[in-house]
Parts: structure tokens; sequence; C-alpha cells
């Protein structure tokens, strides 16, 4: 994972794209990390920063390579329309998805609402 490159992918297919959506989420937890067996890159070399290769850092440092890529973009790519995705709030209540919990809200939030984080 070249934590300070986008995938060259996106730098090829970009003036053919009209929506770019960084989905991010779930994606960024030491679970994936371990699982993938992933080795985190900076300037082509294995990264020995440990501040760098703390989880929420990765995301971060990741995401803004990212970001300034698209940012530098956007002007030569009038159409294009860039997202930002991350974790949904959890909304079951008694019990998560997979044991019994349900969400049984059919109240949608409305304009200037903001959810907490235990909401």
């Amino acid at each position: 994972m070249h934590l300070d490159c986008p995938p060259a992918f996106l730098s090829l297919f970009l003036p053919y794209f009209d929506v770019v959506v960084l989905n991010t989420g779930h994606h960024w937890n030491r679970g994936k990390l371990r699982e993938n067996q992933w080795e985190m890159y900076v300037n082509g070399r294995p990264n020995e920063d440990r501040k760098v290769a703390d989880m929420g850092h990765v995301k971060d440092f990741a995401i803004c390579s990212i970001d300034k890529l698209l940012d530098s973009q956007l002007a030569l790519h009038p159409k294009l329309k860039a997202f930002f995705r991350t974790i949904s709030p959890r909304n079951f209540q008694n019990g998560e998805w997979n044991i019994g919990g349900s969400c049984d809200s059919i109240t949608p939030l409305t304009r200037m609402s903001e959810v907490g984080g235990e909401e």
C-alpha cells in the first residue's frame, strides 16, 4: 500500500469519470491490515515511521494524497464530482444487526441535524 501515491488507475482513467467516490469507512482497521498482509510504503520505501503506521494516521495520509490529486484535477474536468464517504452511524437498537437488533426509526434527519457518536 503506497500511502503517498494514489492508485495508478485513478490518474489514468480520471478523464473518463463523471463521479469519483472515495469509499473509505470500514476499510481502515488493524484487522484488515493484518488479514490482507499489507505493507505500507512512503516515498517508494517500506514505512518505518511508527506515527505514520498508526491506523488513524495511515488513513489520513492515504486519503490526503488522493484528495490532493482530485483537487488538482477538478478544474480540468468540470463535469467531475468527487465525494468522500465514511462510516455511517450505527442505527440498531437492542443489539447489532446480526444478533437481533433492528432499525425501527422512521424519522429522517432534518436540515442542520447532527448525529452524535452514540446515536
